[in-house]
């Protein structure tokens, strides 16, 4: 139990649940047993933490990203302004994030420093995917962009039928990202040319799952897709 709702969606990483609460504390449990092994005391947190480089990364409510030790939760630095509450990503020693006013940072994991931030004007609410030397966010304005993850220069974008809400993923090269206008679409990882579309019965607000060659995801309808 926490002192309050938890919002974020837990990471787990060898054999810890990295989670953040609503009552201001980012939380790490033992996964096999729920005990808590430490707890961080920031502001209220409701994106999901990102695991690497024995650290944890976490925003919370008060527009902050910090970088917590994985095994004691010490903080090891903080980033103010980062605008909004979306999930880090962690890939290449580097962490990942998009913003609420149309801002791709990348800041460097072990001093928090920024090495580039990218600008596409437009409101980010998903956390980026980072494969093959590329970060791909999706936008309100009905974009997904690829920023090369090493210098921040757009690679190539791609234009939905309307808001992306939900968190792009990367699989055997291919971006798989859904979008409110009920359709979830598949995009090669390079290029960004479309491979194909499925048009579900509503907006989709989930963040599509790969396993096995196949494809899950959920819709506002209340239906839960498979596609091979």
């Amino acid at each position: 139990a926490t002192g309050g709702r938890v919002v974020s969606s837990p990471t787990v990483e060898g054999g810890v649940v990295y989670v953040g609460g609503s009552d201001g504390n980012v939380y790490a449990l033992d996964s096999a047993t729920g005990k808590e092994k430490w707890r961080f005391a920031g502001s209220a947190s409701w994106s999901s933490p990102a695991v690497g480089g024995g650290a944890i990364y976490v925003a919370d409510s008060d527009v902050t990203l910090y970088a917590l030790d994985a095994a004691t939760g010490k903080e090891r630095w903080r980033v103010k302004d980062m605008d909004g509450e979306t999930s880090p990503a962690f890939a290449y020693g580097v962490v990942y994030r998009s913003t609420n006013i149309g801002r791709l940072h990348a800041i460097d994991a072990d001093t928090g420093d920024i090495r580039w931030t990218y600008s596409q004007d437009y409101p980010s609410f998903t956390a980026p995917a980072v494969a093959n030397g590329i970060a791909y966010v999706g936008t309100s304005n009905y974009y997904v962009f690829a920023i090369d993850a090493a210098t921040g220069i757009q690679k190539w974008f791609f234009n939905t039928g309307r808001w992306i809400y939900c968190d792009p993923v990367v699989a055997e090269g291919v971006v798989y990202i859904g979008c409110d206008d009920h359709t979830l679409y598949a995009l090669d990882a390079i290029t960004g040319a479309e491979k194909w579309r499925f048009e579900a019965a509503d907006e989709i607000r989930s963040s599509p799952a790969v396993v096995g060659g196949v494809v899950y995801f959920a819709d506002m309808a209340g239906y839960v897709y498979a596609l091979r």
